[in-house]
């Protein structure tokens, strides 16, 4: 055998990195309450959309924003940073987003057919003034007027 051939076994070498742990604040743990509370709002405003019941998503709506009154008082109370955010509200934020976005689309959409319902009601009743008008004076006045 000529060469520079090696013979030997191969050792698996085992690397540890220290674990490290990040403890949530208390003020999170608050945070994450009220989160959730406000998810439950905004399943009941959706529903509330599409029940067209305009006074419980007022009612509602006031109560999404008392709760992030209270966020945002937490919030400054402990000098959040948005880095303590992001690692531990995300998920949550992201969810409540979306919740919103399509509350507020159905909402929109709702509020466009809503127009278009109103405006067909008021082309109608130009319409039927324009009709009124045409015929002068009232047929049933006219047609009693002559049986008299």
């Amino acid at each position: 055998m000529g060469g520079n051939a090696r013979t030997g076994s191969c050792h698996s070498l085992k690397v540890t990195h220290p674990i490290i742990v990040t403890v949530k604040p208390d003020w999170v743990h608050s945070v994450e309450g009220l989160l959730q509370d406000w998810k439950v709002f905004s399943l009941q405003e959706t529903k509330a959309i599409q029940a067209q019941d305009w006074d419980q998503v007022r009612h509602i709506q006031q109560s999404i924003q008392e709760i992030m009154g209270r966020i945002e008082k937490i919030s400054t109370q402990h000098e959040a940073d948005d880095a303590t955010f992001r690692q531990f509200l995300t998920p949550q934020m992201t969810e409540l987003l979306d919740l919103e976005r399509e509350n507020s689309q159905n909402l929109g959409a709702t509020l466009n057919r809503t127009r278009d319902e109103l405006e067909q009601s008021r082309t109608s009743g130009h319409k039927l003034n324009q009709i009124k008008s045409a015929y002068g004076v009232s047929r049933d006045s006219v047609m009693i007027h002559q049986y008299t």
